[in-house]
């Protein structure tokens, strides 16, 4: 898995100058990238080639794990494959998370659909690359002080921080977060 920002993009977001920290931010970097991925529920987000071997539904739709789909090379059901096809002539289409069958089924059987198709984005979302820089300044910023937010006061009053990860990076990766198991 490769990481989701670069070392420059952030220091450059969390406003460090120098190259004293180098090691312990790329360390963060790569932990974040993998957490991210994590919260996700995903392996990768890059282009990659995937192959599912499914259990037939019925249906003519399929709803591949791994999006966005960007090609489908292959779909047979019971060993006989599906020629491409369209909206409106036989055979297979696909949108974002599909794959539609036109004038044919994913008839009902164990593991006699396969389908083998290229997901992820050519390059990294900017709004994932800013959730990374984020993150990773959150961590840094964070890391002599672990779940502290504030301290006041001569009784010493102190706040915690209660959420995993900023708010508004958790808003980000909502957008990305495979939410139902397929």
């Amino acid at each position: 898995m490769a990481d989701f920002t670069t070392l420059a993009a952030a220091r450059l977001w969390a406003n460090i100058k120098g190259t004293a920290d180098d090691a312990l931010l790329s360390s963060l970097i790569t932990s974040c990238s993998d957490a991210m991925l994590a919260y996700c529920n995903r392996d990768f987000f890059l282009s990659q080639d995937k192959t599912e071997i499914r259990d037939g539904t019925g249906s003519p739709q399929l709803t591949v794990r791994n999006y966005p789909l960007t090609a489908v090379s292959e779909v047979t059901v019971n060993g006989r494959p599906i020629p491409a096809g369209s909206v409106t002539t036989p055979g297979f289409y696909f949108a974002d998370t599909r794959i539609v069958l036109n004038g044919y089924a994913f008839l009902r059987g164990v593991a006699n659909v396969t389908v083998a198709y290229t997901a992820g984005w050519a390059t990294l979302p900017p709004a994932l690359v800013q959730a990374c820089n984020e993150l990773v300044a959150f961590a840094y910023k964070n890391r002599d002080h672990i779940g502290v937010s504030s301290q006041a006061g001569v009784n010493q009053t102190t706040s915690y921080i209660t959420a995993a990860m900023p708010q508004g990076v958790a808003a980000i990766l909502q957008q990305y977060r495979r939410v139902v198991p397929v």
